[in-house]
């Protein structure tokens, strides 16, 4: 299945980062990887009256199983750009792929937690921006 180059409709998801690799200076973050090999994260297209917090919680269960409490979300992380919001969270859960609940498809081959350098050299071009958003977030706040 080919992943398409933008998301054309809202929709909203998560850069999850690894709670345990939080102390380092780059920490973990989740990717998804597309059957072409390019970098993902848990996202989606909202649903009709669903709100982008709500949308991403769904997506995030959907696409890797991880289901995340209120305390997880970084509260005051989220980026927006176009049709797309995203918002960070942290988690020592264990994720694991999953079929779409509606279309009964893998819609990743595989997953694993990569730095920064490796999402950024092989991600979907759109998510680039959210990326470097989040790291700057982080090293703003976590290494001032």
């Amino acid at each position: 299945m080919e992943e398409p180059e933008t998301l054309d409709m809202p929709g909203a998801g998560f850069i999850l980062f690894n709670k345990s690799s939080m102390s380092s200076n780059s920490p973990l973050m989740l990717t998804l990887i597309c059957s072409n090999g390019l970098y993902d994260i848990p996202k989606g297209h909202a649903e009709e009256g669903e709100k982008p917090i709500d949308t991403a919680l769904r997506e995030c269960f959907e696409e890797c199983s991880i289901l995340l409490d209120d305390v997880e979300v970084i509260d005051g992380l989220t980026y927006a750009s176009g049709p797309l919001t995203v918002f960070g969270a942290c988690t020592n859960k264990v994720p694991a792929l999953s079929k779409n609940p509606i279309t009964g498809i893998l819609e990743h081959e595989r997953l694993k937690w990569v730095t920064k350098q490796e999402f950024l050299s092989n991600c979907i071009f759109y998510l680039k921006p959210f990326a470097e958003h989040f790291y700057s977030a982080y090293n703003t706040h976590y290494n001032p």
